[in-house]
């Protein structure tokens, strides 16, 4: 790595081969080029895959199945590493952002966890490459590292889109006003039509949409529209999205409804289960 590449802020770019692996890495890269950031991209070849001789790689790989001994799964895994990340380093190359790459064995989740040098945000899939053509499906590892991000996370989608409107889901948790603030940033970055989200359970008080109005009014944001709604939180951020053609959702914690609840089957589960377009979560902590 080049001197001037050591001081650099990053984005950590977790790659699997799926659609959306490489639509959270070209968003990455284009947040990377005019902020001035470094893309770390890591591959890692499952262990699981490697050492389980019943573990099945044909969904992986694009192979029919057949005996194959730990090394040759190793092996295989790795070439499929080496392609996914040159890919990277050509995308990056083009756009003229640093980049290095990193290939590794073990588990995506312990090993992204176990970073002591947290990135400033990231950008990987919502499923894997084994489940390419399940749009319902949330991965395993993505599901271990969302519960607990180390970072904010840049989920993608199926498509990559030209980001021209971006909705937030707002509702004055100290996770939405992280995410409020990511929100102004990003717009920055791709000068979007903001929209703000707040939907009203049925036991917020008369005033909680208009509070939320006025926290977003004094934000300081350039340019955006308020939207304030009453009903169930992931039905109406599916609706806005369709209705407002909405090309980046971000999202943080959810007072009113629960949004980052995963094992109570939560907003942020179905938004990502229910859309392919790319998703921005602030975390949890």
């Amino acid at each position: 790595m080049e001197d001037n590449e050591k001081n650099l802020d990053s984005i950590l770019v977790a790659l699997d081969g799926s659609r959306p692996s490489q639509t959270a890495a070209s968003l990455a890269i284009q947040i990377a080029q005019l902020e001035n950031l470094l893309i770390q991209g890591l591959y890692v070849v499952d262990d699981v895959l490697v050492l389980d001789p019943y573990s099945s790689l044909e969904k992986e790989l694009d192979i029919q199945q057949r005996d194959l001994s730990s090394d040759e799964r190793a092996n295989l895994l790795e070439n499929q590493g080496d392609t996914v990340l040159r890919w990277l380093e050509d995308r990056c190359q083009t756009a003229g952002v640093p980049v290095k790459t990193e290939l590794r064995l073990g588990q995506l989740h312990d090993i992204i966890n176990s970073r002591a040098e947290s990135p400033r945000l990231l950008a990987m899939g919502r499923r894997g490459r084994s489940y390419d053509q399940d749009t319902a499906s949330l991965g395993h590892n993505f599901r271990e590292i969302a519960h607990h991000p180390p970072a904010p996370m840049l989920i993608g989608g199926d498509e990559l889109p030209l980001i021209q409107r971006m909705l937030l889901a707002y509702d004055g948790s100290m996770q939405a006003k992280h995410a409020l603030f990511w929100a102004g940033s990003l717009q920055r970055v791709w000068q979007s039509h903001l929209l703000a989200l707040s939907v009203a359970d049925e036991n917020a008080s008369s005033r909680w949409l208009q509070e939320m109005e006025e926290q977003v009014d004094e934000s300081g944001l350039e340019e955006y529209r308020f939207i304030g709604r009453q009903g169930d939180p992931a039905t109406q951020i599916l609706q806005t999205i369709i209705d407002e053609n909405v090309d980046l959702v971000i999202m943080g914690g959810h007072q009113h409804g629960a949004l980052l609840e995963w094992f109570t089957g939560s907003t942020l589960d179905q938004v990502l289960r229910s859309t392919q377009v790319p998703l921005f979560m602030t975390g949890i902590q």
